[in-house]
């Protein structure tokens, strides 16, 4: 990036060939349309002096799905877990065994824990995983994964468009197990 500092809002520099005007701490280009003028970019974002994130056209999102009432979002049960035990499984790439704490107190006193069967193995580590909380679809019906046994729900993770890269969504620590998500 060349720079010629000035004032905000004025042209700081050329950013891969296209001019960029700083505003604030974001950096946004002059023009949201690529050199072709068919092709809309956005403006890429700095997240630090000379650093940039890919655009929307570097990393393609997928479209929103179709609207849905109220109703339906309020029959979906999204809740805090927390992973008290991670294991490979067995005779599976992408798979591990989680038993998830959601909350719920079982008739001995003790956190009724909850088995997910999640494909994470490729990005996580049952080591990295233990102790931390996530999101967990808890109403989800109870699905059999082929010889490993039941799934009692879902951990959620934002994915790419092509489904090739995903990130768990991970919530503090000090966020009680069992919160509904609303």
């Amino acid at each position: 990036i060349k720079r010629n500092m000035r004032r905000a809002g004025r042209v700081v520099g050329i950013a891969s060939g296209r001019r960029v005007r700083c505003w604030s701490m974001t950096v946004s280009s002059k023009s949201y349309y690529s050199s072709n003028k068919k092709e809309k970019t956005g403006p890429p974002v700095v997240t630090k002096v000379g650093a940039t994130v890919p655009t929307v056209a570097e990393h393609k999102t997928e479209a929103m799905k179709e609207e849905i009432a109220i109703g339906m979002y309020e029959k979906v049960d999204i809740r805090v877990a927390k992973i008290v035990h991670a294991e490979d499984v067995a005779g599976a790439a992408k798979l591990l065994k989680l038993s998830l704490d959601c909350g719920e107190i079982a008739e001995d006193g003790q956190p009724k824990l909850r088995t997910v069967f999640s494909g994470i193995k490729p990005k996580y580590t049952p080591e990295k995983l233990i102790g931390r909380k996530s999101l967990y679809l808890a109403n989800l019906k109870p699905r059999k994964m082929a010889n490993f046994g039941t799934s009692e729900g879902m951990l959620l993770c934002a994915t790419t468009s092509n489904r090739r890269e995903f990130y768990m969504t991970f919530v503090d620590d000090d966020t009680p197990v069992g919160l509904v998500v609303s």
